[in-house]
């Protein structure tokens, strides 16, 4: 189970970050907390209160700007395919279609 339990996590780190894995572990005991809370009635006090509401607001800003960043990469990955596929296209191939429409357009 160990071995398991490593490899596992190996994967994780190999497939996200290091940052992404500590991440998640740090805000995957908010959830825990509250409900051992719940279950047991010894509620936190106000500063563990605080470092709550702490850890779910840096979790979820985590989770925004990582999804934000992931995005525009695939953004620059699409235009950089867009732009290796249209230059192989020839530019008198472009510039023919370019002079063919201007030429049809009253002026």
């Amino acid at each position: 189970m160990g071995a398991l339990l490593s490899f596992t996590t190996v994967y994780c780190i190999k497939k996200n970050s290091a940052t992404t894995y500590s991440m998640t572990g740090a805000v995957n005991k908010v959830p825990t907390t509250l409900l051992g809370a719940v279950a047991f009635r010894q509620y936190p006090s106000f500063l563990a209160s605080i470092g709550i509401v702490v850890s779910i607001i840096g979790g979820a800003g985590y989770a925004f700007f990582k999804a934000r960043e992931d995005h525009q990469e695939k953004r620059h990955e699409l235009e950089t395919v867009s732009v290796a596929v249209t230059s192989k296209i020839p530019y008198t191939t472009l510039r023919d279609r370019s002079d063919s429409t201007s030429r049809d357009k009253p002026r």
